[in-house]
């Protein structure tokens, strides 16, 4: 009985393997191109699984990702229909008009005061004194 490495295998090609047929046509030894493409594949067909198992866990993490991103959607829009019906209820309004109001004092004080110091400062650059 011979040893298993010294086992020969054959193979036929067909009509579509011409690129094939071509590349060992031109190769010196066709048993060791034959055999190194035999490894080379063997060796890619292992990283294909494992690709194929990071592209698996990579969908299932994009949809997770789609998943949350549709759950923050629909809390955004609860909480702005709540906002809006609060603000229909004019709850928000009357909060809202007095903080204006009260910005609008705080800004006429500051004008006033301003006026006042831009005034001074004029008379000062003529040489007035008040």
């Amino acid at each position: 009985m011979s040893q298993w490495y010294k086992k020969h295998h054959s193979f036929r090609l067909r009509k579509e393997d011409a690129q094939l047929y071509n590349h060992l046509e031109c190769s010196k030894n066709k048993s060791e191109t034959i055999r190194l493409m035999l490894l080379f594949a063997l060796e890619n067909m292992d990283n294909e699984v494992f690709e194929v198992t990071e592209e698996v866990s990579e969908d299932n993490y994009l949809k997770g990702v789609v998943e949350e991103i549709r759950e923050l959607k629909e809390i955004q829009a609860e909480n702005h229909k709540a906002l809006m019906d609060k603000i229909s209820d004019g709850v928000i309004q009357t909060n809202s008009t007095e903080a204006i109001e009260e910005e609008k004092e705080e800004k006429s004080d500051i004008s006033e005061e301003s006026n006042k110091e831009n005034l001074g400062s004029f008379f000062d650059a003529f040489g007035v004194n008040l």
